[in-house]
């Protein structure tokens, strides 16, 4: 492969069916290396996802996991996570999501310290030498954002880039409207929502 060229993984939303990009990953690795199939993020430059594939994107990058202990962890989420709630509707009347954010945090933030981490461990890791990005979309302009792990040359959301952990990076790109509430992160307490609508292939936004 020339020097100049890279190596993308990229992962769309699909909700529980992100389990198959996982086996379709699990597969391609051991092309790689039959006797050794290697992590992701040592073989990936960049890996990157949307929603579910967001999740994904920072469990095998940021966190360094193997897909088989990537299948492990998101198969415990997704059974802790997507349970609905008992009641929609708050006091006021207004719509909360249809399942937990608060429980997915909780069982985002219990990945990291499994995997030796603080809680609140910032997405940011910038020596890292897989590049890791999730989309999300901010609720007050509409706009795309791109969460990143390395400081971008386009310099966008330096502000997010110095404040974001790695959970609120999992809540940001997976708070599906009408499944998660939205997630206010950064200095500005800015919400989001995932991006499945406009970027749920993150390869064309990027």
């Amino acid at each position: 492969m020339p020097a100049t060229d890279i190596r993308l993984l990229a992962l769309d939303g699909g909700g529980v069916r992100g389990l198959s990009s996982l086996m379709i990953l699990r597969c391609l690795m051991a092309t790689v290396d039959p006797d050794d199939p290697p992590k992701p993020c040592d073989y990936f430059d960049m890996i990157g996802g949307t929603s579910t594939g967001g999740l994904i994107a920072i469990m095998l990058g940021r966190l360094g996991m193997t897909v088989d202990e990537c299948i492990d962890a998101y198969t415990t989420l997704s059974d802790r996570i997507f349970e609905k709630k008992t009641h929609r509707m708050t006091i006021k009347g207004k719509l909360q999501g249809r399942f937990d954010g608060a429980e997915l945090e909780r069982a985002v933030k219990s990945i990291v310290v499994n995997r030796g981490l603080d809680e609140d461990a910032l997405l940011m890791d910038p020596d890292s030498p897989c590049k890791v990005f999730v989309y999300a979309t901010s609720k007050e302009t509409g706009d795309t954002v791109c969460l990143t792990s390395y400081r971008s040359p386009r310099g966008d959301n330096s502000n997010l880039l110095s404040s974001t952990t790695i959970w609120q990076a999992c809540r940001a790109t997976s708070a599906a409207t009408t499944f998660f509430d939205p997630i206010a992160i950064g200095p500005f307490n800015e919400q989001f929502v995932d991006r499945a609508l406009g970027a749920n292939n993150p390869v064309y936004a990027l």
